[in-house]
């Protein structure tokens, strides 16, 4: 396993969710022991090359982020570079099964390695009893913010992003 000595990271910031995650993943970010090269695309008709722009500089990690759309809009990128294939998928005859290649492994056990050191320093600090805790906890509040939403009749006030700020 090769130790990672570069990074990089591409948000679609125009995701429901992307500007404020990538803020906190970026602030996550700052302690590694190696540069991270992070792009917030305000124009998802950018992200492409943003994310090919990246990889030409052949980080030893990259991280992509977004909705749904934004992941299956670059899955045939990581085709074109080896990484995953798509394969039919025996059980479903319109979907397609993202495989894997060796290289993809070793792409994902070198992000599995990056992570090994922040696991331990959350666990150190917080203990695996409270981390239990909190993660139960997190998992009721999830559920109670999906069962708040699911209640929600299309007559009520629309949902805005202040809502969530």
């Amino acid at each position: 396993m090769r130790e990672i000595k570069s990074a990089a990271m591409v948000i679609n910031a125009k995701s429901r969710k992307g500007q404020k995650l990538f803020k906190r993943a970026c602030a996550a970010m700052k302690g590694l022991p190696y540069q991270v090269d992070a792009r917030a695309i305000e124009d998802p008709e950018q992200l492409e090359a943003a994310v090919r722009d990246v990889l030409s500089a052949k980080p030893d990690l990259v991280i992509l982020g977004g909705g749904d759309g934004t992941i299956s809009g670059l899955v045939d990128l990581l085709v074109g570079h080896g990484l995953v294939t798509m394969e039919a998928n025996p059980h479903h005859q319109r979907a397609k099964l993202i495989v894997l290649t060796p290289a993809g492994r070793e792409a994902l056990t070198g992000a599995e390695q990056a992570v090994v050191p922040l696991d331990a320093a959350i666990l150190d600090r917080v203990g695996s009893d409270r981390l239990a805790v909190a993660i139960a906890v997190l998992r009721e509040m999830n559920d109670a913010m999906s069962d708040y939403f699911a209640s929600r009749s299309a007559a009520t006030t629309p949902i805005r992003q202040e809502d969530f700020a």
